[in-house]
């Protein structure tokens, strides 16, 4: 005996072939093809940040969060002089304080090149109005002929 979902779904019209019933989910939230995961889905980015604390997004409602990504790319150059830098990139749910990623990195001379980053699907990480992601680029640090570049984006939504 089949399963219920090892059948093609007959009652509406969905997808040729498909047994999972994305197709007549699909058309009766009014999308072509298979249906997002997630409703009202929006993004946000920052791209190229150097060393600084920029706000990425304050939320205006309770919401999930759904996915982020964050990367990090540090270069000496040829006036670098320190024994060892270690920097690092991290995104921040304030005011909670709750770190969704960090990305640390370094170098110890002059002419290195490291790059880094996380992306990670979360299971709709709960927040609320008013609270927002900070990306922290090495807390503001800016060290002498060393480049620090660090960029992110989110999807969140809104019930």
């Amino acid at each position: 005996m089949m399963r219920p979902d090892q059948r093609h779904p007959r009652s509406q019209p969905g997808l040729a072939g498909s047994r999972s019933g994305a197709g007549d989910t699909a058309t009766a939230l009014g999308y072509p093809g298979v249906p997002s995961a997630v409703p009202n889905c929006q993004g946000a980015d920052l791209l190229d940040q150097p060393p600084s604390t920029p706000t990425l997004i304050t939320f205006n409602a309770a919401g999930r969060l759904w996915f982020f990504d964050l990367t990090f790319d540090i270069q000496a150059n040829s006036l670098y002089t320190s024994a060892n830098s270690h920097v690092f990139a991290r995104l921040i749910l304030s005011p909670s304080g709750l770190v969704l990623a960090t990305v640390g990195l370094g170098v110890s001379g002059p002419l290195q090149h490291d790059s880094g980053g996380k992306a990670s699907v979360m299971p709709g990480l709960p927040f609320t109005n008013g609270e927002s992601i900070i990306l922290s680029v090495n807390s503001g640090a800016v060290i002498a002929q060393l480049g620090q570049h660090a960029s992110c984006s989110v999807l969140y939504s809104y019930p």
